[in-house]
Formats: C-alpha cells, structure tokens, sequence
C-alpha cells in the first residue's frame, strides 16, 4: 500500500519526546526517518523506564519504524557526515538546547543555501538571518544594484546612511570587526562588515566558497572581492531582536573565525583548493 510520505527521507537530531514524536508521525506516514543519537548512550529518553522489554515505554512509542545513526557531533568527522546526510535529506528536524544548531556551522548553512539557490538559475540570490534584526521588506534595496547589473555582491549595511539603534556592546563589536575586514580588503567603503542581510549576482552565488562552516561574514566578502566581483552597499534598517539570543560568544568567535580569515588569505578554499592571495587580488 503506498503511503503518502513514501520516499521523504527526514534526518533528526532529537531526543526525548517533542521532535522524536513529531518524526514518529512522518515515519508513519511513509516516509523514511533517520534518527541521529550520541554514542554513550543515545537518546536519554532510552533510560525512563524498563517496562517494554528492557526498554523504555515513552521511547518505543516514539521512535517506532525509525533509523537510528549514532554521531559523536564534539568531533568534525562525524559532524561533516551529518552535514552531508542532512544535505540529501528533504526534511532535517532538532530540538536541541538553543542555539546548539547554530553552532554547528552557519556558514555551512549559508554555503548550501547559495549551492541550492544557484542551481534554480536566479537573476538574483538574496539572503537574511532570520532572527528578526532585517526587514524582509527591504529585499529589492539589495537586489536592485545586481539586477541592474551595478553589482555582483551587495550587502546591506545597518550604518551607512546614519546611525541605527544597536545595543552598546554590539554596535562596538560590530565596528571593529569591519574596520578589520575594511582594512584587509583596502574597501573605504565597507560599511559594514557582520551583516546579515546580503545579495549575490547568480555568478557571485556559484563562485562564493566559504572556507569554514562556524561563520560567513568575513571570509565570504575576502571570498568574492578577492575573485574580483563588483561590490556595493545598501543602507538597510535594523530592529532588535525579539526572541532566541545570538549564538556568537566573542572567545569561540575569535578562536574560530580567525583562523578562518587565515586560511582565505593564505589561499586555501573550503577543500584544500588553491587560491590567488586573497590580498593581493581585492587591491586590484
């Protein structure tokens, strides 16, 4: 008997009930669930009790006609495997503590979504961070200048244009993060080096590489000045954030994305790939 949901391969990264209940009914429906656990032990979920059959009843109930893979995600080899399962599944579900997705890589995020987008043969690529800090509203400010043909890579800049309303310790973090990314690309006017808001000519989207998987901000714009696609900035407004909080943490930040912007300027793509240096290409 076919199934509505036959064929739909769903990657979880779950435990207790929430999300494994949730798959559960997909899985039910058909469609093929991978669950991802830890190796010492799994799903917590697995210890409630020992009432069916050594095994626990709120844990059967859930995770019935399911796979399961077990990933040490501390480790990289096991975090690029799930990276690349998740990137043939059509469904991928967590309900992990917040922000625990997050740190396992946005700039993974942001490399397969400007892959996916680039195989669709766009006029224009726009991505936001969709944590409520940009206005969706304000997409054709940034797709206008690559329409246009003006620009390959634009970048909405929450300072240009005047002063936004940005929390002290951000607005002082955000600044020298992009003097220092201004002062490696000899770009006067970089405005704004942290956006989350950015558009992408369909040729900028396909020869994007972002070199590591934690962040995109610095190393995409080296990335593309570097290859010598034209570069413009938008001014943009900027709101709050009303819920969730920000994954960046300053010490793992720094630990992580500096090494990153050594890599890019020394040459060395998402792959090992070598490259011009970076410098030395975005000053011509």
């Amino acid at each position: 008997m076919t199934r509505p949901l036959d064929g739909l391969l769903v990657v979880s990264l779950e435990q207790a009930i929430a999300a494994p209940y949730c798959t559960r009914l997909l899985a039910d429906q058909g469609a093929r669930v991978i669950k991802v656990e830890r190796p010492d032990g799994g799903d917590f979920a697995r210890a409630y009790d020992t009432r069916v059959r050594g095994l626990a009843s709120h844990f059967v109930w859930t995770n019935r006609s399911k796979e399961s893979l077990a990933l040490d995600l501390k480790e990289p080899g096991p975090v690029a495997a799930l990276r690349k399962l998740i990137a043939s599944a059509d469904v991928f579900v967590q309900n992990l503590a917040p922000g625990a997705a997050e740190r396992l890589g946005l700039g993974a995020a942001v490399r397969r979504a400007l892959a996916e987008a680039g195989a669709l043969d766009p006029a224009c690529v726009v991505y936001l961070d969709a944590d409520g800090e940009y206005a969706p509203e304000e997409l054709e400010l940034l797709a206008t200048p690559v329409l246009a043909g003006r620009a390959d890579y634009v970048v909405g800049s929450r300072f240009a244009g005047g002063a936004r309303r940005m929390r002290a310790h951000r607005t002082v973090g955000n600044r020298l993060l992009t003097r220092w990314v201004r002062w490696m690309t000899r770009r006067r006017d970089l405005t704004d080096g942290q956006s989350g808001y950015r558009a992408f000519s369909a040729a900028a989207a396909a020869a994007a590489e972002i070199v590591h998987d934690y962040n995109y901000a610095q190393v995409l714009t080296l990335d593309l000045l570097g290859k010598g696609f034209a570069y413009a900035e938008v001014p943009i407004s900027y709101a709050f954030r009303s819920t969730g909080s920000s994954f960046v943490r300053l010490g793992t930040y720094l630990r992580k994305v500096v090494p990153a912007v050594r890599r890019e300027l020394n040459g060395e793509g998402p792959a090992g790939l070598s490259q011009p240096e970076c410098a030395q290409r975005c000053r011509s």
